[in-house]
This record gives C-alpha cells, structure tokens and sequence, in this order.
C-alpha cells in the first residue's frame, strides 16, 4: 500500500480510526503523541500500565489497545526513556504492526515520526524504513511528518 507523508492533526482527521505511536518498554505514554493519545483515551494509559507491571516488554514488541473502533498500536522502541532506540527494533515492530494490522483487517494506520521524538532515532532512516516494509503491505500509513492544530471552527 502507499505511505503518505502529510501534515496536519492526526488526531483530527476525518475517517482515521488506528493509530500507531513509539513509546518505550516502561509504557509511560508521558511525551509526545504517545500523551496525546493516553490523554484522548485515558484507559489506554490505564491498560499499559497493567502491561508493563505485568511484564517485562522487550524493543521491538507490538502492543495493541481497541476501544469500539479505534485502534493503537504501540511500538516498543528502547528499553526505558534514558535508552537510545535502535533502528533493528523500529523494524521488529513495524513489520509486526504490519503483519497485524492486515489481520485485523486495519488497512490505514496515522502515524507521526515514529521513533523520530523522543527516541532519537534520524528521520531520513526512518522514512526510508517505513517506504522500504510497507511497499509490500497491504496496510497503508498517513505519516503526519509536521504537527498543525486543526482550527476550531
């Protein structure tokens, strides 16, 4: 499928219902869309802390959160916040949301920089990641490369 760079509100777009965020194995979701999202549906913050006391989570692990519709996908990147992301973990992940995204019949996922924040992981990698795995995919991703508040009407 296509991956479409964009900017914009990726939490305010129409028709987007899955969504896809980096995080770290500790779950936190206290920066970046990752807070975003944990603000939008504060059970999904609820249920990755059960996770993460549950469990020890590795890079490279995929954790999925549904409420009716809506879908997250969390890309676990490093170890804890302190902790570089390796490039081998985005990878891991993103095939793994691939894989399942498709099986959950998920064919468009909005995403921002994944791993590109907080993570540290460079851009240019990354972008050229995401094109490379999801050219074979049926799942495609609206990439928001650039952050612009909708305006209120």
């Amino acid at each position: 499928m296509p991956i479409i760079f964009t900017k914009g509100d990726l939490l305010h777009t129409d028709g987007v219902r899955t969504f896809a965020h980096a995080c770290d194995a500790t779950l936190a979701f206290d920066k970046g869309l990752s807070l975003a999202l944990a603000k939008r549906w504060p059970a999904l913050r609820d249920e990755a802390a059960r996770v993460a006391s549950t469990r020890r989570l590795e890079p490279g692990e995929l954790l999925s959160w549904t409420d009716g519709d809506v879908v997250v996908y969390s890309l676990v990147l490093r170890r804890a916040p302190d902790k570089p992301a390796k490039l081998a973990a985005l990878e891991r992940a993103l095939r793994a949301l691939l894989e399942r995204a498709a099986a959950d019949g998920r064919l468009e996922i909005a995403t921002g920089r994944l791993g590109a924040g907080a993570p540290g992981l460079d851009w240019t990698r990354v972008k050229k990641v995401l094109t490379e795995l999801t050219a074979s995919s049926p799942v495609g991703l609206l990439v928001f490369e650039q952050f612009v508040r909708e305006r209120a009407p």
